[in-house]
């Protein structure tokens, strides 16, 4: 197996980012060939041709990773299939402020390392890479506010001639 580091990402200018990190775990490892590639997997079962493409640092020109490449058949079976997945248990407001909660503590926890995966995958500067993940942090942190607070909305319906004497509510 051919082992890489990731190396840190550029500037706005395509220059190495000042205080840009070298990533020293965890080690992303190459495969030799295709067939040691990871397949794609739909419905609990691999899909995969046995082509790769590969993801490449656009500052580095170092392969980043590879990715297993489907054809277009296999791409729509597995939106069927995720299509018609189960939706996910309904929790009540304050789990699932807890989980927003987690959540918003890990990204920050992991801010630069994200950071640095966005900028090598999307080719982004550095200092936009952070503030994606910054504003990643805020969302979430709202969102769980937001579950905490929801109770719904009481709405006049009398802009509409037969709501007069009439509400809708909001849950």
């Amino acid at each position: 197996m051919t082992h890489a580091r990731a190396q840190g990402c550029a500037d706005a200018h395509g220059r190495a980012a000042a205080g840009a990190i070298t990533i020293v775990g965890p080690v992303i490892t190459l495969p030799e060939s295709a067939a040691d590639l990871t397949p794609a997997w739909i419905a609990g079962s691999p899909a995969w041709t046995g082509e790769r493409q590969p993801v490449v640092d656009p500052y580095s020109g170092v392969e980043v990773a590879p990715v297993p490449l489907l054809p277009i058949e296999e791409i729509d079976r597995a939106v069927d299939v995720a299509s018609g997945a189960a939706p996910a248990p309904r929790l009540p407001a304050s789990e699932r402020a807890s989980v927003l909660d987690r959540l918003t503590s890990l990204i920050a926890e992991h801010h630069e390392l994200l950071a640095q995966v966005i900028c090598r995958e999307a080719a982004e500067p550095i200092s936009v890479a952070r503030l994606e993940v910054d504003r990643t942090v805020s969302t979430i942190a709202f969102s769980a506010a937001v579950a905490r607070s929801i109770t719904g909305r009481t709405i006049p319906t009398d802009a509409a001639e037969n709501g007069a004497g009439s509400i809708a509510w909001t849950l």
